[in-house]
């Protein structure tokens, strides 16, 4: 059976070369620079130039100029960034039908059993670098592999116009030296904290830790990431991945509009035909554009965030007619269009990584036959494998010692005296600026069992995604 191949196609700081390309004094200057957020999150850096010490993507603005005073702040293009985007995804789909986006000038395209059209995968990158080049002048940088996670690294270990290309069976061998910081955006802050405290800095030492281990230690979620370090990575290039914006406009160059209510029914109505084309792709949106045109041609625009994350139309024309009733329109208005971005897909929000496509239909008889034993008799009946799903925390009464330690455990009817605290760690998350606190507790009773528990809200839990 041949091999997978995937590349992963990587336009570094594309906003920051756009911007070099347009302004010269950009491309020739000593002094840093930094491109400020996209118009829904204008408070927030987008890219940045390597100059510009102690700044990173995702900073707040204020904190960049505290961090950099001497850096020079470029308004960004975003219109002229998501075409560029999509030209470099049309010559993508020119070398291989299977074409994914990832983000702004980031692609995974499947490039199996091409050596018959290019010979050889150097022969490939060549070509597509060449072709990227020609198209949008713009240094992409390149890495080939037999997964999407080593394909990745391989392109951001590299130089911008080179590609890395990783030999068949040779992933594990070439993340060995890779930093913890390789891992996924995603992965759980505590797991990287708690791997840090272990000495564990590099991927090779995390994939050398038994699976077992890792469960029991970290949690059934951190098998995913896990494998990411061994070279395992199942996830497949997926075409219909989300672009990085939808837009729509209505055109009214031949009878502009005059009336701020005619204007408004037509926000509407926009706005509604974008909430249906993301429910149709299954993207949620996280910020919105208006942009109005005006007849002599000068354009005003506002944005707002959309939290949480959503593709129901009640709460995208809200905000639309919103961000729309605080633009002025001193002249009649002749377009309107309107941005929903960035996109993502609908179950984006879940805390653990999950890298299958979908589970195994082994995987999956064997969840509905857990649920249904969980309906017949009880929660408590289900004693989950470290390998099956996330399974809901059984509340009960802990006494706490006078520094909040747990004492006693009780649940089903019986107290367990609690003889030895092996380990204690505080996790935190967020749904859209609401935080969530825990604070976990490994211990161990003096019938020599072993039990996860936490406090959340002055209740406590039983944790039974850890092994027990």
């Amino acid at each position: 059976m041949p091999s997978k191949r995937i590349a992963c196609i990587l336009v570094n700081h594309l906003p920051l070369q756009v911007e070099q390309q347009l302004d010269v004094n950009v491309r020739l200057a000593q002094s840093p620079y930094i491109v400020s957020g996209l118009a829904w999150k204008p408070d927030s850096v987008l890219d940045v130039s390597a100059d510009a010490l102690g700044v990173t993507p995702g900073m707040n603005v204020r904190q960049a100029k505290q961090a950099c005073p001497h850096a020079r702040i470029i308004p960004p293009r975003e219109e002229l960034y998501y075409a560029i985007h999509d030209t470099i995804m049309q010559v993508c789909g020119q070398f291989s039908p299977q074409v994914e986006t990832a983000g702004l000038g980031f692609f995974f395209i499947d490039v199996s059993n091409m050596e018959r059209l290019y010979g050889t995968e150097d022969q490939l990158t060549m070509a597509l670098l060449q072709s990227l080049m020609y198209s949008t002048n713009l240094y992409a940088r390149m890495g080939v592999a037999g997964n999407k996670f080593t394909a990745e690294q391989a392109a951001r270990q590299t130089l911008d116009g080179h590609a890395t290309i990783v030999p068949p069976k040779q992933e594990r061998m070439f993340l060995m030296p890779l930093p913890i910081r390789a891992l996924p955006p995603g992965t759980d802050p505590e797991l990287l904290r708690r791997l840090d405290l272990f000495g564990i800095h590099i991927l090779g030492q995390f994939a050398d830790l038994a699976p077992a281990a890792i469960a029991r230690q970290f949690g059934a979620g951190a098998l995913s990431v896990h494998n990411l370090a061994r070279g395992i990575d199942p996830r497949s290039i997926n075409p219909a991945a989300p672009p990085p914006a939808i837009t729509h406009i209505a055109n009214f160059t031949h009878d502009p509009l005059r009336d701020r209510t005619v204007l408004a029914r037509n926000v509407e109505k926009v706005a509604s035909i974008v909430a249906q084309s993301l429910e149709v792709a299954g993207y949620h949106a996280e910020g919105l554009r208006v942009v109005v045109t005006l007849n002599n041609d000068e354009e005003a625009q506002r944005a707002t965030t959309i939290r949480p994350p959503t593709a129901d139309t009640a709460p995208i024309v809200r905000a639309a007619l919103r961000v729309a009733s605080m633009i002025e329109t001193p002249r009649p208005v002749s377009a309107l269009r309107i941005t929903a971005y960035p996109l993502r897909p609908w179950h984006a929000d879940a805390q653990q990584l999950g890298f299958m496509d979908r589970p195994p239909e082994k995987v999956r008889r064997l969840q509905l036959t857990l649920q249904s034993l969980w309906a017949r008799f009880g929660e408590t009946m289900i004693r989950v494998a470290s390998l099956v799903g996330s399974p809901v925390p059984i509340e009960v009464k802990v006494r706490p010692d006078v520094t909040g330690r747990p004492m006693t455990i009780q649940w089903g009817g019986y107290a367990r005296i609690v003889k030895h605290i092996r380990d204690h760690w505080r996790t935190s998350s967020r749904w859209w600026q609401k935080p969530i606190s825990r604070e976990h507790y490994l211990v161990e009773t003096m019938q020599g069992n072993t039990y996860a528990v936490f406090a959340q809200d002055q209740r406590w839990y039983i944790d039974r995604k850890h092994p027990r």
